[in-house]
Protein backbone atom coordinates (compact mmCIF):
# COMPACT_ATOMS: atom_id res chain seq x y z
CA UNK A 1 0.00 0.00 0.00
CA UNK A 2 1.31 3.45 -0.93
CA UNK A 3 0.12 6.57 0.90
CA UNK A 4 0.83 9.65 -1.22
CA UNK A 5 1.00 12.91 0.73
CA UNK A 6 0.97 16.46 -0.59
CA UNK A 7 1.14 19.94 0.86
CA UNK A 8 2.24 20.06 4.49
CA UNK A 9 2.68 17.38 7.14
CA UNK A 10 2.37 19.23 10.42
CA UNK A 11 0.49 19.05 13.70
CA UNK A 12 -2.83 19.63 11.94
CA UNK A 13 -2.42 16.56 9.70
CA UNK A 14 -0.08 14.16 11.49
CA UNK A 15 -3.03 12.48 13.24
CA UNK A 16 -4.57 11.70 9.86
CA UNK A 17 -1.33 10.04 8.79
CA UNK A 18 -1.33 7.97 11.99
CA UNK A 19 -4.88 6.80 11.24
CA UNK A 20 -4.14 5.97 7.60
CA UNK A 21 -1.02 4.01 8.49
CA UNK A 22 -2.86 2.09 11.21
CA UNK A 23 -5.60 1.16 8.76
CA UNK A 24 -3.31 0.07 5.93
CA UNK A 25 -0.73 -1.72 8.08
CA UNK A 26 -3.40 -4.32 8.80
CA UNK A 27 -3.97 -4.92 5.08
CA UNK A 28 -0.46 -5.71 3.93
CA UNK A 29 3.10 -6.32 4.83
CA UNK A 30 4.54 -3.04 3.48
CA UNK A 31 3.23 0.50 3.77
CA UNK A 32 5.06 3.12 1.72
CA UNK A 33 4.64 6.73 2.80
CA UNK A 34 5.34 8.89 -0.25
CA UNK A 35 6.53 12.33 0.83
CA UNK A 36 7.61 13.53 -2.61
CA UNK A 37 4.60 15.86 -2.88
CA UNK A 38 5.23 17.62 0.42
CA UNK A 39 6.53 21.17 0.61
CA UNK A 40 6.86 21.18 4.41
CA UNK A 41 7.14 18.75 7.32
CA UNK A 42 7.56 19.72 10.96
CA UNK A 43 8.55 17.71 14.02
CA UNK A 44 5.04 16.31 14.49
CA UNK A 45 5.16 14.87 10.97
CA UNK A 46 8.55 13.36 11.69
CA UNK A 47 7.22 11.96 14.97
CA UNK A 48 4.29 10.31 13.13
CA UNK A 49 6.70 8.60 10.73
CA UNK A 50 8.98 7.44 13.54
CA UNK A 51 5.97 6.16 15.49
CA UNK A 52 4.92 4.17 12.42
CA UNK A 53 8.43 2.74 12.15
CA UNK A 54 8.26 1.58 15.77
CA UNK A 55 4.84 0.00 15.15
CA UNK A 56 6.15 -1.76 12.05
CA UNK A 57 9.04 -3.28 13.99
CA UNK A 58 6.78 -4.41 16.82
CA UNK A 59 3.91 -5.74 14.69
CA UNK A 60 5.85 -7.42 11.90
CA UNK A 61 5.12 -5.23 8.88
CA UNK A 62 7.41 -2.92 6.92
CA UNK A 63 7.42 0.85 6.58
CA UNK A 64 9.10 2.41 3.55
CA UNK A 65 9.53 6.15 2.95
CA UNK A 66 9.82 7.90 -0.41
CA UNK A 67 11.29 11.39 -0.05
CA UNK A 68 12.53 13.81 -2.66
CA UNK A 69 15.57 16.03 -2.09
CA UNK A 70 14.64 19.35 -0.56
CA UNK A 71 13.26 20.80 2.66
CA UNK A 72 11.39 17.66 3.75
CA UNK A 73 14.38 15.41 3.22
CA UNK A 74 16.49 17.94 5.10
CA UNK A 75 14.42 17.26 8.24
CA UNK A 76 15.70 13.65 8.20
CA UNK A 77 19.27 14.84 7.75
CA UNK A 78 19.14 17.48 10.50
CA UNK A 79 17.60 15.08 13.02
CA UNK A 80 19.86 12.15 12.08
CA UNK A 81 16.81 9.94 11.64
CA UNK A 82 17.53 8.86 8.07
CA UNK A 83 19.39 5.82 9.40
CA UNK A 84 16.28 4.66 11.29
CA UNK A 85 14.07 4.41 8.21
CA UNK A 86 13.98 2.45 4.97
CA UNK A 87 13.96 4.90 2.03
CA UNK A 88 12.82 3.95 -1.48
CA UNK A 89 12.53 5.74 -4.81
Amino acid sequence: MRLVLSGELDLAFSGRLDDAIDQHAKEGTTVTVDLTGLQFMDSSGLAAILKAQDAAEQDGWRLAVASAPGPVDRVFELTDTRRLLHFVD
